[in-house]
């Protein structure tokens, strides 16, 4: 008629059928299945991990609930008709062994479950409407008898409720916070759902234990490890949240820390002054500036690298422009290692306004060296270029004298060995 594989893993139990038709069985998979018979194939309704391997044969009350056992202490689980878990018993270990309950239970008339298990117990577990509460008591002998109560959910603490102080080098990371949540029900395990932490770009769960298949016994506990990357220098405060079967869900814990920037190193810039000579009207005139750790342990980290405002009567878009694609220095929070060096490039344009003139600037070094910031000054002087025949240009009209132009300068300035530009002065000379 049709077969159903899965996933493919072997079905260990004996399937059961409910009032409506559908049909239970657990499989290695870890999953009980419904399944609805279409007549010529199966549609599966639901799949219930019960965490691990599932042998135990399924059992159906009369209010329609599915009752299995399980591999692995989980215990035995309780499932409404839409696969949801309406309660799960999980006994604690004994001397006698895990409680393995891989057997096949059977419902009394008055809706107690009898399973037994390689504890070497047999239980009877009464469940109790509408309050999700079930009783259990054991007997291996005249001599040993155990009582337990079982409930869908549990309670839980977490400790510490806070967590933080830690002070980190902007882009590395610190796992110092360690959260523990102590499952302190007696019977069920704890289910934990989800981990949510509200910033996460600077945090991250780096372990935990706690999301296993099967939950957190009863009277135990797990670990859940945060990550702590500071992306930028400054304080930072978030929360982490923890979703799961227990009756205080969701937990709600506080985590702090603080960005810095790498412990203090040592450098040298040069050349500082940085001078930029002779400068022509409307190109730029480049120079570099070097950077190097001369320290022996500590990256050096330029945290920021500004230019001064333009030079007052400046009209051009730009006087000095650091320029990125010459440049070599690193974006923080990435640094320069000791022994190394970056260069910065800086262009100066000049306008008319500084033609003839001495133009000044300056730029700032923000890093990690204890002279945090430092400042590089530059000089430059703006003269004007000359055209595709090699004529001169000045400002004046008439003759050019020698204060109109520089005395030493003629590869640029057609100027003359007296000094002075006049029209006749030589050739391709123009006095404007």
């Amino acid at each position: 008629k049709w077969s159903f594989a899965g996933t493919g893993n072997a079905y260990g139990s004996s399937p059961a059928i409910g009032a409506d038709g559908t049909i239970y069985v657990g499989s290695m998979d870890f999953n009980l299945y419904a399944l609805a018979d279409n007549g010529t194939s199966a549609a599966v309704r639901w799949a219930y991990d019960i965490g691990y391997w599932e042998f135990s044969s399924p059992a159906i009350s009369a209010d329609g609930t599915i009752i299995v056992g399980s591999e692995a202490g989980l215990g035995l689980f309780a499932l409404n008709p839409d696969g949801t878990l309406k309660w799960n018993f999980a006994p604690p270990h004994g001397p006698t062994g895990e409680p393995v309950m891989n057997s096949s239970p059977a419902i009394a008339s008055n809706g107690t479950v009898y399973i037994s298990s390689e504890d070497s117990l047999l239980y009877a577990v009464g469940y109790v409407a509408p309050t999700p509460t079930a009783t259990v008591t054991t007997t291996q002998s005249p001599t040993r008898t155990a009582t337990a109560t079982a409930t869908p959910i549990t309670s839980v603490n977490v400790s510490p409720a806070s967590c933080g102080g830690a002070s980190v080098v902007e882009g590395n990371t610190s796992t110092s916070c360690v959260f523990t949540l102590n499952n302190t029900g007696f019977t069920n395990h704890l289910m934990i759902d989800t981990i949510v932490i509200d910033d996460a770009i600077d945090y991250g769960v780096f372990f935990t234990d706690c999301m296993q298949p099967g939950g957190v016994p009863a009277q135990s506990s797990c670990n859940i490890n945060v990550a702590f990357t500071p992306q930028s220098i400054g304080a930072y405060t978030t929360h982490m949240h923890v979703t799961d079967n227990a009756t205080s869900s969701p937990q709600t814990v506080t985590i702090t820390g603080t960005g810095t920037l790498p412990p203090n190193t040592t450098d040298t810039i040069t050349p500082n002054p940085l001078d930029f000579g002779d400068s022509v009207m409307g190109q730029a005139s480049e120079q570099f500036i070097t950077v190097e750790n001369t320290g022996f342990t500590n990256p050096l980290v330029l945290q920021t690298v500004t230019l001064p405002t333009e030079t007052i009567g400046y009209s051009g878009p730009h006087e000095f422009l650091i320029v990125p694609n010459d440049s070599s220095c690193p974006a923080p929070p990435a640094g320069i290692g000791p022994g190394s060096s970056c260069i910065i490039a800086i262009d100066l344009f000049v306008d008319t306004s500084i033609v003839d003139a001495t133009t000044y600037g300056s730029l700032a070094i923000a890093d990690n060296t204890a002279g945090s910031p430092e400042t590089v000054n530059f000089t430059g002087y703006g003269v004007y270029g000359i055209n595709g025949t090699g004529d001169c240009y000045t400002t004046a009209t008439g003759a050019c004298d020698a204060t109109q132009s520089r005395a030493g300068f003629s590869g640029q300035s057609c100027l003359v060995d007296s000094g002075t530009c006049t029209t006749v002065a030589g050739p391709g000379c123009n006095c404007l």
